[in-house]
């Protein structure tokens, strides 16, 4: 396995298992880096950390996020 893609299971693993966890930490990146961590992962664990991002950091997400995010 390259290091690229042991990082990016290790993410994966940790939003998956810890998604409140996830979102605590996410709640002080801006929209831009929220957006491109959550593009990131499976959409199934992208919306468990999404839900339990702090409601203003979600809100603020929702207005910049594509709408195909969600199809």
């Amino acid at each position: 396995m390259e290091t690229l893609e042991i990082r990016q299971d290790l993410i994966r693993t940790f939003s998956q298992r810890f998604p409140a966890e996830a979102a605590e930490i996410l709640n002080s990146a801006s929209e831009s880096e929220i957006i491109d961590y959550l593009q990131n992962l499976p959409l199934h664990v992208a919306k468990e950390v999404f839900l339990k991002l702090n409601s203003d950091v979600s809100a603020s997400v929702l207005t910049k996020i594509d709408d195909s995010f969600f199809l």
